[in-house]
């Protein structure tokens, strides 16, 4: 199955180890053509902020910061990041794999895939896995 333009090996490049979590996701994203797009993401939920981070979706990582302190508004925020999450990474991967393969050039388009996307390692090259 592709979603929109990406295809399935891209996608295993460019999320790694946890590719079978989201796949099931975004098949129903694609079925229901991102209609009735919530499904729940605990990590997103409790762990907005550094979920985004771990999956290099910084623009949003700042809208989390910004409201996670304000009172009700944070609370709101981590409910919508939590029915929302897997949405959200579903487009990222839409919009940033054509892009990297884009930019990829002369560089296997592979190798290009899995240091771009994934996982950002935390410190001292540990990697924590949500």
């Amino acid at each position: 199955m592709r979603w929109k333009q990406v295809s399935k090996a891209e996608l295993e490049n460019f999320i790694g180890p946890n590719l079978h979590k989201y796949l099931r996701k975004f098949d129903k994203f694609e079925q229901r053509n991102g209609r009735d797009a919530l499904t729940w993401h605990w990590p997103a939920f409790f762990f907005a902020f550094p979920w985004l981070l771990y999956r290099k979706m910084y623009r949003w990582a700042v809208v989390a910061i910004i409201v996670w302190p304000i009172p009700y508004v944070g609370l709101l925020a981590s409910f919508a990041f939590g029915l929302s999450g897997n949405y959200l990474y579903y487009k990222y991967c839409n919009k940033r794999i054509p892009k990297v393969i884009q930019k990829a050039g002369p560089v296997d388009p592979e190798i290009e895939l899995r240091g771009r996307g994934g996982e950002t390692d935390g410190c001292l090259g540990v990697s924590w896995h949500l």
